[in-house]
């Protein structure tokens, strides 16, 4: 049972993933991202990969963190 699940979560993952690069394919236009007084000229893909990153850091720090209690 656990070998389908992992199994299963590496499908999802795979997934993920494809769709997550025919998103950044289809979003390469540059764009003006302002943050308080800076102002940073880059492209939309960099930007999502950028908080796909820090989602996964953030959400792997939770997780954990909550598997150590």
């Amino acid at each position: 049972m656990k070998k389908l699940i992992a199994q299963i979560r590496w499908v999802f993952l795979v997934a993920v993933a494809a769709l997550l690069g025919v998103f950044i394919l289809q979003n390469a236009a540059a764009v003006d991202l302002q943050f308080l007084s800076w102002t940073i000229s880059t492209r939309r893909a960099f930007l999502v990969l950028v908080c796909v990153g820090l989602g996964c850091v953030v959400g792997w720090v939770f997780g954990y963190s909550s598997r150590q209690r």
